[in-house]
């Protein structure tokens, strides 16, 4: 299951209807967690990631043995690209999320800055900005397999000093 949000004041129709159900629950398999609370960790990511008017944040739940992961990506409308922005596996949704916002609050501001140019199979160059550990966290930030989308290439990846 995955939940989308629009950043901007604009509402998905999926959020509207997350926001007008009433106190429930989602069955994650051997527990049952309460959607307000889900729904209010979701929203409290969505702060930390800076949206502007381009950008969707969408949850992306996936359930194995290893318990719940949640990778948490941004959409950008104007090139129609998905990038990882983090991810996080534990024992329930609320706990993942819980470490992906922890995340954001204690890691995510002191890891570097990065400038992507990159392009699609039409050509044109783009430039994106990630935070990353290093280069090659940034890669595979910018190439994580799950999402379907247009061929992209990196053609090449500077160190920022933009804050």
């Amino acid at each position: 299951q995955a939940t989308t949000y629009m950043s901007s004041e604009g509402k998905t129709e999926e959020q509207d209807r997350m926001m007008k159900r009433q106190l429930s629950a989602i069955d994650t398999g051997n527990e049952r967690e309460n959607i307000v609370t889900l729904c209010s960790l979701e929203l409290e990511i969505i702060k930390w990631c800076e949206p502007g008017t381009t950008k969707h944040i969408h949850f992306e739940y996936r359930s194995s043995k290893a318990g719940v992961s949640v990778q948490v990506v941004t959409y950008n409308i104007i090139h129609r690209t998905a990038f990882l922005l983090t991810q996080a596996t534990a024992e329930s949704r609320e706990a993942a999320l819980r470490s992906v916002l922890s995340y954001l609050k204690n890691t995510f501001k002191q890891e570097n800055n990065y400038i992507v140019f990159w392009h699609d199979k039409s050509g044109v160059q783009v430039k994106s900005y990630f935070r990353g550990v290093d280069v090659q966290d940034v890669a595979n930030k910018f190439y994580c397999s799950s999402f379907d989308g247009p061929q992209l290439s990196i053609d090449k990846i500077e160190l920022s000093s933009i804050a």
